[in-house]
């Protein structure tokens, strides 16, 4: 039988190292992944990498050395990092450095005998002319980053912020400091510096004097009597007591004698009122009210109502923001309708409604300046500027700044007060004593009157849920 021929073995072609490079949807990162060769196949080689780089487009943040690395020591079948894009760096947001208070700290120290002494309570803070009120830091535009491929990505400047230029300030040629225009009181009022001047009335508000109206504080060494008014656009000092008067502060409001109000007698301050006693009128403002007993009395407060020494509350219907502490709500003999409310704010939806329309003739105003100024402006390039028009192109330019400035306060102020009341619904009450029926705690949308006693309680509500009773503390 023939000897069969043996046939040679089929040869395997050879596979070449395969380098397959992967870039994430950001474009942020790429990677490759590297196949092994066979049959003999051409291996990883720097190269290969590179071509396989250049490829797909990558460009920018590629680790030679890591190639280098997996060039001589390949690691087959896992993804590695072998570029970083650069994120951009946001800029920072401009930044107010404020070198007076923005809000004074009114609180009477309590005597051993629970009486309170409203005598020295450093309400106002004096400045010199020239003082360095407050400074900006600028904002940055940020640093602007690149993704592998080298595409730019830009960077989210910062936002800016607008001065508290307000009465009796000058803004440097820069915009980035604000010093005082004359020697007085600094006041921060509605995110603005105020320096006021001071007006004294050395004995009561009466027929000697008549009714007290100044742009800038007042301080009165005596009372007021009923019937007159004292209107600031600072804070406004009394010394004596204040009978069914009205008094008007754009800032705060100290009576060191207390307030008689009646029936007609009203207090309003855009900012804290401190009061020895309040009984009778209507009590309205923006921040806090600290004093020793409330009888019969209508209060809006924008912030905390605070009673100290007596802390009593009998009558009336007191309506703050946040919260109401007090030794005893009501009274254990009388059963007086006295109804107390927290986390609303009438005064802060009124000027939701409000600013809109100061808005809208801020808008309106910049509308009908604009061309004036550029018309004014066009005639300067032209050479045909007189000098009375060039003293209304001073006056045009300086109206129009403020207008805007005016309108980016009004916008920012209108975003604020939109969240401040998307969070109402939420606040306390806090009874360090007594509170008897008679009284009803409304707390947002809940209600809870009294029907027994309570002790030491804090009866607090977050947005949304009931009202909760537990111990105060």
């Amino acid at each position: 039988m023939p000897e069969i021929e043996k046939q040679p073995e089929s040869v395997m072609p050879p596979v070449d190292a395969l380098a397959t490079v992967q870039v994430t949807v950001n474009r942020l990162e790429a990677s490759v992944i590297l196949s092994p060769p066979q049959y003999g196949g051409a291996p990883v080689t720097l190269e290969l990498l590179q071509s396989a780089i250049a490829k797909k487009g990558v460009v920018f943040g590629v680790d030679q050395a890591r190639l280098q690395a997996l060039a001589d020591e390949p690691v087959y079948g896992e993804f590695v990092v072998i570029a970083e894009g650069k994120p951009p760096e946001n800029g920072e947001d401009a930044k107010l450095n404020y070198y007076v208070r923005l809000q004074s700290e009114i609180k009477p120290k309590e005597n051993p005998d629970g009486s309170v002494d409203f005598k020295d309570l450093g309400l106002i803070e004096y400045v010199e002319q020239g003082t360095l009120l407050c400074d900006k830091t600028p904002l940055t535009q940020g640093t602007p980053g690149s993704d592998v491929l080298g595409a730019p990505l830009a960077a989210k400047p910062g936002k800016d912020i607008s001065m508290p230029v307000g009465k009796n300030t000058v803004l440097s040629e820069d915009k980035l400091k604000l010093h005082a225009g004359i020697g007085g009181q600094a006041d921060y009022v509605n995110k603005k510096i105020n320096v006021l001047n001071t007006y004294t009335v050395e004995d009561d508000v009466s027929t000697a004097t008549g009714n007290i109206q100044f742009m800038g504080n007042v301080v009165v060494m005596g009372g007021v009597a009923a019937g007159f008014n004292v209107q600031a656009s600072g804070n406004i000092d009394i010394h004596g007591v204040v009978e069914s008067a009205h008094i008007t502060a754009g800032g705060s409001i100290i009576v060191r004698g207390g307030f008689n109000g009646g029936a007609g007698g009203v207090l309003d301050a855009g900012a804290n009122i401190t009061c020895r006693y309040i009984q009778g009128g209507r009590v309205t403002l923006g921040g806090n009210l600290e004093t020793s007993y409330i009888i019969n009395t209508t209060v809006q407060c924008g912030g905390s109502v605070n009673l100290v020494g007596k802390g009593l509350i009998v009558g009336g219907h007191i309506a703050a923001r946040t919260s109401v502490t007090a030794n005893t709500l009501g009274s254990a003999t009388s059963h007086a309708a006295t109804i107390i409310e927290t986390g609303s704010d009438p005064l802060l939806v009124k000027r939701s409604v409000d600013i809109p329309k100061e808005l809208e003739v801020c808008k309106k105003n910049i509308r009908s300046l604009e061309p004036l100024t550029t018309a004014l402006i066009q005639l300067k390039a032209l050479g045909r500027l007189t000098p009375d028009k060039a003293a209304n192109l001073e006056k045009s330019k300086h109206a129009l700044e403020l207008l805007k400035i005016a309108q980016v306060n009004l916008e920012d102020e209108y975003a604020e007060v939109q969240q401040q009341l998307a969070d109402l619904g939420s606040g306390f009450v806090r009874v360090l004593k007594s509170a008897y029926p008679g009284v009803k705690i409304i707390i947002g949308a809940e209600q809870f009157p009294l029907q027994k006693d309570y002790t030491f309680t804090r009866f607090s509500r977050n947005k949304g849920e009931s009202i909760a009773i537990g111990p105060a503390r």
